[in-house]
């Protein structure tokens, strides 16, 4: 009884979880899956798709890019601000990132 037990996680955990997340990620194809069991024991896998799950992953997916640009930005404009301040707020050399010194330059940060 136990070793058929073990081979039901093992199979959840090999197959049916890995496979969900693979599927997931690589397709646009997004569905959750449930044991349909018949008093203890499961005699099958009911497979769930649906679109609601893929709307959410993508707001999710959003939320995550605006994220990491905002991030991005705000490290940028740090940078900038630094360089500005290092060089006393004049600027003849642009000795920096290109992006930094269009950062500073479109700001108005330095005088050129």
């Amino acid at each position: 009884m136990k070793r058929t037990t073990a081979c039901l996680g093992a199979f959840r955990r090999r197959v049916l979880e890995k496979a969900h997340k693979d599927i997931c990620a690589s397709t646009g194809l997004n569905f959750e899956w449930e044991p349909v069991k018949r008093g203890n024991a499961v005699v099958a896998v009911r497979f769930v798709f649906g679109g609601k799950k893929r709307s959410l992953l993508q707001k999710e997916k959003a939320a995550t890019t605006q994220t990491k640009q905002t991030a991005a930005s705000n490290r940028l404009f740090r940078a900038a601000v630094e360089c500005a301040e290092a060089k006393g707020r004049v600027c003849a050399e642009q000795s920096n990132k290109p992006k930094v010194c269009e950062v500073c330059r479109r700001l108005e940060m330095v005088k050129i």
